[in-house]
C-alpha cells in the first residue's frame, strides 16, 4: 500500500504532471478500447479552460511526498433532462500503487463538496464496466443509471 498523501486544488504548474497522469490513465485502460490515442493539446485546453476556471469546473491532485499520484477533474453542467446542475467527471485516476489508500476517496469527497457549494444537485461519475471503481461508487450511494456504447468511426 502506498503512503498517505494530501489532496489539493489543481494549479497551472501541475499541468505537466496532469499530462503524465492522463497518459498513464490511457495506458491503463483507454488505448485498449475504441477511443484511440490521447490528444495532449485537448487535455491542456480542457484543464485550462474548465478545471482551472473554478466556476465551469475544478480539479484536484493527490500528492504523496511532493509527487502528484492522483487526479480528479470535473465540469459543472446542467442535466439536459432534469435541468439539475451536475458535477460531471472528466477524469479520475490514482496511481495503482496508491489505490488501496484513501486518495481516490478523498479526491471524490472534495469534488462533491465543491459541487455542492457551487449549487450542484447531482454528481455523475464514470467507471469501467465491472470495475472495482464501479462497485465502490455503488457502495457509497451512486446508482448505475445507463450503459455507454462506443463505436470508433473511420
Amino acid at each position: 500500500m502506498g503512503s498517505d498523501g494530501v489532496v489539493r486544488r489543481l494549479v497551472e504548474s501541475d499541468l505537466d504532471d496532469v499530462l503524465v497522469m492522463c497518459h498513464r490513465f490511457f495506458d491503463d485502460w483507454h488505448e485498449k478500447t475504441v477511443l484511440g490515442p490521447m490528444d495532449e493539446r485537448l487535455v491542456d485546453d480542457v484543464i485550462r479552460g474548465i478545471c482551472l476556471d473554478g466556476t465551469k469546473g475544478a480539479g484536484w491532485v493527490a500528492v504523496v511526498d511532493g509527487v502528484p499520484v492522483g487526479l480528479l477533474c470535473v465540469a459543472l453542467v446542467p442535466n439536459l433532462i432534469t435541468r439539475q446542475l451536475t458535477v460531471e467527471e472528466l477524469v479520475w485516476w490514482v496511481d495503482p500503487y496508491h489505490r488501496s489508500g484513501r486518495l481516490g476517496i478523498d479526491l471524490l469527497r472534495v469534488a462533491v463538496l465543491w459541487g455542492s457549494n457551487s449549487g450542484a444537485q447531482l454528481c455523475k461519475m464514470v467507471a469501467p464496466a465491472g470495475s472495482t471503481v464501479g462497485r465502490f461508487l455503488a457502495r457509497v450511494g451512486y446508482r448505475e443509471m445507463e450503459t455507454v456504447y462506443l463505436k470508433r468511426l473511420e
